[in-house]
């Protein structure tokens, strides 16, 4: 009954006969299964059977229609999800993800349509053979620095949404639609600063960049930019006379340090009540000496170039005084933040010559030291209105400091700066794209790395460790990882490598936040610039090449893949056979050490089948099982493991380290364990140590081979496990075979290996300071050459200036004796009109 209300459960409810031999077909040529059986026409005598024999009929029809709706309501979310698919594919087919100009390439097209760009083709009609200073290998390093400038600009040149850290859990989430210039008013007031963060550098990469910027400030031949008119110095000036006024009432609204905070009784509350007394007297002292000096009008101050060691004399003592006020003596400047600020700005104001880049420099790296990053924020703001020369550590700190605060809008506009984009730029040199008529002009731009926008031609900074490092920190912190890995390429690609630390981190961010086109760049940069992570130890290589794992598995890239998938099709990317196991491991010295490492195990695993004359015991020795149970009990034997001892002491225990220096003393090992087997010594445990150089997943993979199926002896009399007779065996070996006489070799070897490796290590240092001393003579002579040049110049404006004078000194005595003349003609005249008169 139950198939005849199926067969009529597809019968139509009109009854015609065209519906009739329509369902009838459609029954016949529908299948429910592979193996289902031709259903048979209904018939009307099968629909009165169905309708007037049970009531169930009824229950079949309502059963058949709910599932009819199902499969239709099925089959159009499949069709949907299809169609969808579809377009997906061919949107990936077509749009290149991780094209480095897809993204630059609405502004690039922009600017190419613009009138600076006209300007800027006429470097193409520069001629390089009429220049007879021409420089072809200076010319192309600074088209590479451009270019790798211009690849790095693109995280500021599109707008981008993002969103900054939360902190302390905080609901709002304050969302910045673009970078620099782009952005809006009304947008700049969710820019608000959050909490600063207290941890910016560890303490010894702060004592770094103050050597850092000693450094900088020694250096002789560091062109400053001077103020030589007096309206500049009125200028800076006021712009002093503004800093002083700004620190001084950040100062004063900084909490400072009570006694009510301190839990102490007696003698030692009133000793602390005295310093503080003493404290607040001083302080008054040094605000009544400010508030004396401006009301005199200071700072009052001379040009530098009149007066160049007084110069360098004033600004050496205004960095160490900074020095020893804010970092020496760190812990009294948090105590009493007013005294020490107000100390700076005296001394400030006591200097006769303007402040120096590197004083700006001192002061910024001391308060993001202290964590006043307020006070920093403030010196930040007024640098932008001097025109001092900005160096590389003054972008590093301005980084730093904008992190800390997680101020992501001024973080990418210092960025902007440093990478030329923005219109004043790092603040070295700018020029108006019709400037570049001129030759010397054109020769500038050619051999410098430059960025162009709004119609300026502008230097960028030089882009060093320092600075890629300072930038991934930033762009790790605001979570924006596929900037990092740009900033990481560019890094690589200009021949620096950022830390190590940085280059873990950003694989545990990619991998954190799930993003596959950052992973995939990734991928493609270690592809390409795998050369440049050779420096690295072996220990620190493993650790990245375990963090690269979980990269490639994020792409879904398994380094048993023999067809790459299709998105590393799309960039290009051939990953397969050796080359992926390569990429795996990321160098491929290493790689090729683990090869030859799992080629000797083989070969070892050979050397120990022991083949037995009576019964045998087929085994697996995995790292789980070690060594078989009726075995343990013959292991424990101290006698054996002294013996045994002895040798492994012999050989020198660690072989991990031999195996780092040099893979033949993994050879002399074999020939070792071949001796040993010779001997009858057991060699069970000597396989148990050797499985623990390997990484566990080597050793996975040759379980799965079934390299370690070894075959033991099981014989009535067992191993030798005599104390004599393996003392036998040891010194037969010691004396007779020539296995002593090739490690002995072998030392000397690895010692004469050592000693060139020193010398040639003397010879690189040697070369290295060779051309570093060339550098400096080089810098010097560019200095005397620049100092001379300048001389000249001196001696020019003199002369002119001389000249000048003569010819105000001639005119003015003409002037005098054309009035002499004109009166004595009037006296003439006045004497020969009386004599008429007479």
């Amino acid at each position: 009954m139950q198939a005849i209300w199926s067969r009529v459960a597809q019968y139509p409810s009109c009854g015609c006969g065209a519906g009739v031999r329509a369902a009838s077909k459609q029954i016949v040529t529908r299948r429910t299964a592979a193996t289902a059986r031709l259903r048979h026409k209904v018939r009307f005598a099968d629909v009165l059977t169905a309708m007037y024999t049970t009531i169930l009929g009824t229950a079949a029809f309502a059963d058949t229609e709910r599932k009819r709706s199902q499969t239709r309501d099925l089959d159009e979310q499949l069709s949907i999800a299809k169609q969808d698919l579809e377009q997906l594919v061919e949107r990936a087919d077509t749009t290149p993800r991780l094209d480095p100009e897809f993204r630059a390439r609405p502004a690039i097209k922009k600017w190419r349509r613009s009138y600076a760009y006209q300007h800027f083709r006429n470097i193409a009609k520069f001629n390089p053979r009429m220049d007879p200073f021409h420089d072809a290998e200076a010319a192309r390093l600074g088209q590479e620095q451009r270019l790798l400038g211009d690849h790095l600009a693109q995280i500021c040149l599109h707008p981008r949404r993002i969103r900054t850290n939360v902190v302390h859990n905080d609901v709002r989430r304050r969302t910045i639609h673009a970078f620099l210039y782009d952005i809006p008013a009304y947008y700049r007031a969710w820019a608000a600063e959050q909490e600063a963060d207290q941890h910016v550098l560890q303490p010894a990469e702060y004592r770094l960049m103050m050597e850092r910027l000693r450094a900088e400030e020694q250096d002789p031949f560091y062109q400053h930019r001077e103020a030589t008119e007096t309206h500049h110095l009125h200028f800076m000036s006021e712009v002093t006379r503004d800093i002083v006024e700004r620190l001084l009432l950040l100062a004063f609204k900084m909490p400072d340090s009570t006694l009510a905070d301190e839990n102490l009784d007696g003698r030692a509350y009133k000793a602390c009540e005295g310093e503080q007394e003493q404290k607040t007297r001083r302080f008054e002292e040094v605000m009544k000496g400010i508030s004396s000096l401006q009301g005199e009008n200071y700072p009052k101050l001379r040009v530098a170039l009149e007066y160049p060691d007084e110069c360098r004399q004033a600004r050496e003592e205004l960095s160490k005084s900074i020095i020893s006020i804010l970092w020496d003596n760190a812990e009294t400047a948090r105590r009493y933040p007013q005294e020490a600020v107000a100390k700076i700005c005296f001394n400030i104001l006591i200097s006769p010559f303007p402040l120096s880049i590197h004083n700006i420099n001192y002061l910024l790296l001391s308060f993001i030291n202290l964590g006043w990053y307020a006070l920093a924020n403030k010196l930040d703001k007024q640098l932008h209105r001097t025109k001092l020369r900005r160096t590389t550590e003054t972008l590093v700190l301005r980084m730093h400091l904008y992190r800390a605060k997680d101020n992501v809008f001024h973080f990418y506009k210092v960025v902007a700066e440093l990478l030329g984009v923005v219109r004043k730029g790092a603040g070295i040199r700018r020029i108006h794209t019709s400037q570049l008529r001129s030759y010397l002009y054109k020769r500038w731009t050619l051999y410098n790395d430059v960025g162009i926008s709004s119609y300026y031609i502008r230097q960028r900074c030089p882009r060093d460790e320092n600075v890629y490092n300072a930038m991934m920190e930033g762009t790790l912190h605001f979570q924006q990882i596929q900037h990092a890995v740009h900033v990481f390429s560019n890094a690589l690609y200009q021949g620096c490598r950022p830390s190590y630390e940085l280059i873990l981190r950003l694989l545990d961010a990619c991998v954190a936040s799930v993003d596959r086109a950052a992973a995939l760049f990734i991928v493609k940069v270690f592809t390409h610039c795998y050369t440049a992570l050779q420096s690295m130890g072996v220990m620190e290589l493993r650790e990245l090449s375990e963090k690269f794992f979980a990269v490639l598995a994020l792409i879904g890239l398994r380094p048993n893949h023999r067809r790459p998938p299709k998105e590393l099709a799309l960039i290009g990317i051939n990953l397969t056979g050796y080359r992926l196991l390569s990429l795996s491991l990321i160098v491929n010295s290493v790689m090729r050490k683990v090869e030859r490492l799992l080629a000797t195990t083989y070969k070892l695993m050979e050397m120990f089948e022991l083949v037995p004359k009576q019964e045998s015991a087929e085994l697996v020795l995995t790292p789980s099982s070690g060594v078989p149970d009726r075995y343990k009990r013959d292991l424990n034997d101290p006698h054996w493991y002294n013996g045994l001892d002895d040798i492994l002491e012999q050989l020198g225990s660690n072989i991990g380290m031999w195996v780092d220096e040099d893979l033949s003393a993994l050879e002399l090992y074999g020939g070792l364990v071949e001796e040993v087997h010779k001997a009858s010594v057991k060699t069970a445990r000597l396989v148990n140590s050797f499985r623990y150089l390997l990484p566990r997943q080597y050793w996975t993979a040759l379980k799965r081979r079934r390299a370690f199926q070894l075959v033991y002896q099981d014989s009535t009399t067992g191993w030798l496990y005599d104390h004599e007779n393996i003392k036998e065996c040891i010194g037969m070996i010691r004396q007779e075979s020539p296995f002593w006489e090739r490690l002995r070799a072998y030392q000397d070897a690895v010692d004469a290996a050592e000693a060139a490796r020193a010398l040639d290590y003397m010879k690189q240092d040697q070369e290295r300071q060779k051309i570093i001393e060339e550098e400096r003579e080089q810098k010097r002579r560019k200095g005397e050459e620049d100092m001379a040049v300048n001389k000249r110049m001196q001696l020019l404006e003199e002369k002119r200036a001389a000249a000048a004078e003569r010819r105000l000194k001639g005119r003015a005595k003409r002037k005098a004796k054309k009035k002499d003349e004109v009166v004595l003609n009037k006296e003439h005249s006045f004497d020969s009109q009386f004599v008429e008169a007479m």
